[in-house]
């Protein structure tokens, strides 16, 4: 029931407008209304996720597309359809794809989403100053249920939608119920990390299709402004507790960061995408500082994106540790402990090294500012 009410919510997603905006509020609502409701609306908010991952976010995207104009290995991509078109719209101004407004719609849908993907995350207790707490993290060098190292693995491919057992392993939990003891804090805490996990890199990888488009050559100066003309708006309808968008994604890729295998390529992905993030953050302060005239930090201006780019460079440093951890296990195990084949092996090395290049080189942006 819950993943036909997830596939209605869809169609009305692609709608875009008010009538999508209610759509998702009201299914928000669970979250007061039902017993259990925190739980019952990550489930459906996992499932339309996965729906638009699979389905794209344009209504009749066969229809508005020349599919006999694509690869043979796209044809079937609708989400990368749907994003080359709302770009096609954005970068000609309504003249090629969708006009402008249904364009502005369709990004304000996925918008809207992201704020919600993050209120959920935060209430589970993963905002990014919980994310520094030791006591909360996991010490144990492979996940119980996914059987990553020293973090959790997920699949490479599509991720489906959260099933029942692992949203309902928390249930009862509640970030804001004084009568918990902190060691129940903790283990309940617990219980939501993989369903957070999975939100965040389910939001993040539908995010992409839209913020890096195929369409667009990522050397190219147009296409940083392209991306970061997207990231940079307010989600207003929500108010400003959670910043632009670009504060967002850059809090659910810490948490991400902090709680994926650092040898699997969702991790890789998501020091990526996090140093495009940061040289965003940062063009955004300069642009702050310029207009301000001012070079303190944490001025009122940038202080959010200050305390966003020092998390970044601290998560980074713990990342460090944990790739550390992850290589010092592989070395003194047995090949065929953790993995299948030796090519297997051999491909998390190459991962594992590549993932931590990629976080020397956000650390060395950021103390270049």
């Amino acid at each position: 029931a819950l993943k036909l009410y997830s596939i209605l919510l869809g169609h009305c997603v692609r709608q875009g407008g008010d009538k999508a905006f209610h759509a998702v509020e009201q299914a928000a609502s669970l979250q007061r209304v039902c017993v259990n409701g925190h739980e019952v609306f990550s489930i459906v908010l996992s499932h339309l996720l996965a729906e638009l991952i699979e389905n794209g976010t344009i209504a009749n995207i066969d229809s508005m597309m020349d599919i006999s104009s694509l690869r043979g290995t796209e044809r079937n991509k609708a989400l990368k359809q749907s994003a080359r078109i709302v770009t096609q719209a954005i970068i000609s101004n309504g003249a090629d794809g969708l006009d402008m407004a249904s364009a502005v719609k369709q990004w304000r849908c996925l918008r809207h989403l992201t704020a919600v993907t993050v209120a959920v995350v935060t209430t589970s207790g993963f905002g990014v100053a919980e994310l520094f707490d030791y006591r909360n993290q996991n010490a144990s060098a492979v996940d119980e249920i996914s059987g990553g190292l020293h973090g959790i693995r997920l699949p490479e491919g599509a991720i489906s939608g959260i099933t029942a057992s692992d949203a309902m392993a928390g249930a009862g939990f509640n970030t804001h119920d004084s009568a918990n003891s902190p060691e129940r804090h903790r283990s309940e805490r617990e219980n939501y990390r993989r369903v957070c996990v999975i939100l965040s890199s389910q939001i993040l990888s539908l995010l992409d299709a839209f913020i890096f488009p195929d369409t667009l050559d990522a050397s190219q100066p147009t296409s940083q402004l392209h991306g970061l003309t997207l990231v940079r708006s307010t989600e207003q309808r929500l108010g400003q507790a959670q910043g632009p968008l670009l504060a967002s994604l850059i809090r659910l890729s810490l948490l991400l960061m902090a709680h994926l295998e650092p040898s699997s390529v969702r991790f890789l992905q998501c020091c990526s995408r996090l140093r495009c993030f940061l040289h965003w953050t940062l063009e955004l302060i300069r642009e702050s500082v310029a207009s301000g005239g001012y070079s303190a930090a944490f001025h009122e201006l940038t202080a959010p994106l200050d305390r966003l780019v020092l998390a970044i460079v601290l998560q980074c440093h713990r990342a460090f540790s944990r790739c550390s951890a992850v290589l010092i296990e592989i070395e003194s195990s047995p090949a065929d402990k953790y993995f299948p084949s030796i090519d297997s092996r051999q491909k998390n090395y190459r991962r594992l090294f590549r993932a931590t290049l990629e976080l020397r080189e956000i650390v060395m942006a950021a103390y270049r500012g």
